[in-house]
């Protein structure tokens, strides 16, 4: 139902804007995810389960390790979970136990991605204490918002021995993220296993027989530095880039049965109300930086500003947000990886263009 095109405008033909179309999935199964429904408030969009294996699997890829053929996760939908918050992962039999498939204010899929993320986290490198396993398990993918400035750097010293509930996830994963590039991946997976007795002291004990330097060195470093960036494994896939030379253009149509469509529909707030919560990407590479013209335009029965968010992939220093809604404005890119992520809020179809009309500066 999505057809895109390069180099040129691109036509899409869509006889009936997705009229009456119903999701109806009461449950599904793919290779390394299960979901199990207790009740139906919410469903499934087509392209939700395997938006959630890809992203296992480039999780896996960043630990440099194969997706073991008989990891499983249950996901299991109950009016009471288990837990102490509205979601969380049980390591015993590998089982997600949450009370609605999205989370008020949220991203499409965000409590998923983490509550997985603690899943695979279990299966490669086992227990540690909650700092460590909030941190890396909020740090792998781009986060619950589209916050357009990043998160400033605060101290993290006080949650090392913190109960789950009491870490700031966003500084934490941050604070993850900081280790592992300065430190290297495989120096931080010491430190998560040894760090196994909830105290101050032994926590910080394990950060000098690691790294060779006292904790409160450490944080002096990273509070030093520039605010820090997360890993963006569910936005931003090389697999899927399409090449973008001087033109470029991509229409899509948008709604819970489209195959490249994540998140839900269904109740949401009063009893009978209705909301989609849903999300598509489109990745591209940008082979020449310049001075882009971005047009963003939509026809169908959602809100009349969908909205669109553009993701600079790449290093916390390359990393940028930007949103827009229905748009005709200039954007300087420079060469590399981005990202598209449509938000629209309803069915419809949206069509996202990009025409490059100037040189880079000093070129």
């Amino acid at each position: 139902m999505t057809s895109r095109g390069i180099g040129g405008a691109l036509t899409f033909a869509l006889g009936v804007v997705l009229a009456g179309c119903e999701p109806g999935v009461s449950g599904e199964a793919a290779e390394h995810i299960e979901f199990v429904f207790e009740h139906h408030e919410r469903d499934l969009c087509a392209g939700s389960i395997p938006h959630l294996e890809r992203y296992i699997e480039r999780v896996f890829e960043f630990f440099d390790t194969a997706v073991p053929g008989d990891f499983h996760v249950g996901v299991n939908i109950v009016t009471e979970p288990p837990c102490p918050t509205h979601a969380c992962f049980h390591a015993e039999g590998s089982e997600i136990y949450m009370r609605s498939l999205e989370t008020p204010g949220a991203r499409p899929s965000s409590t998923l991605r983490h509550e997985l993320g603690h899943a695979i986290l279990q299966r490669l490198w086992g227990p540690t204490v909650p700092f460590f396993a909030e941190g890396i398990a909020e740090s792998l993918w781009h986060g619950r918002t589209w916050d357009e400035t990043p998160k400033q750097t605060v101290p993290v010293g006080t949650m090392l021995d913190g109960e789950a509930k009491d870490v700031d996830a966003e500084a934490a994963a941050q604070f993850v993220r900081f280790l592992i590039d300065t430190r290297g991946l495989g120096r931080f997976e010491q430190l998560y296993r040894r760090a196994a007795i909830r105290s101050q002291e032994a926590i910080r004990g394990e950060f000098k027989r690691v790294y060779g330097e006292s904790f409160d060195a450490l944080e002096g470093e990273y509070l030093a530095s520039a605010p820090w960036c997360r890993y963006t494994l569910d936005i931003c896939d090389p697999r899927a880039a399409e090449p973008v030379g001087p033109m470029w253009s991509t229409t899509a149509a948008l709604s819970c049965v489209d195959p490249d469509v994540y998140g839900s529909v269904g109740e949401w707030g009063s009893p009978g109300e209705e909301r989609s919560i849903f999300a598509a990407q489109r990745t591209i590479d940008v082979a020449a930086g310049g001075l882009y013209r971005l047009r963003v335009s939509s026809v169908g029965p959602f809100a009349t500003n969908p909205e669109i968010t553009l993701v600079r992939c790449g290093d916390c220093g390359e990393h940028f947000v930007r949103r827009f809604y229905i748009a005709d404005t200039e954007l300087m890119l420079t060469a590399g990886l981005y990202t598209f992520e449509f938000l629209p809020g309803g069915d419809g179809v949206v069509t996202v263009s990009l025409e490059r009309v100037g040189d880079e500066p000093g070129m």
